[in-house]
């Protein structure tokens, strides 16, 4: 029996499937839309849901956290370069001691 996963304010529960949820679905080569117990498709509308939200959590404090960091580069003159942008100054030295 495989374990049920549930997500709740955050955390992640994992439990044992009940194998009712099972009885027709994907174990015996069922799908979702032929599944006509509608608990479990409610269910997994659920989860998703769950997902849904967890996800649209963690983007916005993403995005707080880089708006953040924006703003203390902007305060402290913090200037951010890539290692592109490195290689090309370093070769402009270069050039120009020789």
């Amino acid at each position: 029996m495989r374990p049920m996963i549930y997500i709740i304010n955050r955390q992640v529960h994992v439990v044992s499937t009940p194998s009712i949820y099972l009885a027709n679905g994907m174990m015996k080569g069922g799908s979702m839309q032929e599944n006509n117990q509608d608990n479990f498709k409610e269910f997994v509308r659920q989860q998703f849901a769950a997902l849904n939200d967890n996800l649209c959590y963690l983007v916005k404090s993403l995005d707080f956290t880089m708006q953040r960091i924006a703003a203390i580069e902007k305060s402290m003159n913090i200037k951010v370069v890539t290692p592109s942008e490195v290689n090309a100054k370093n070769l402009e030295e270069m050039i120009l001691k020789a």
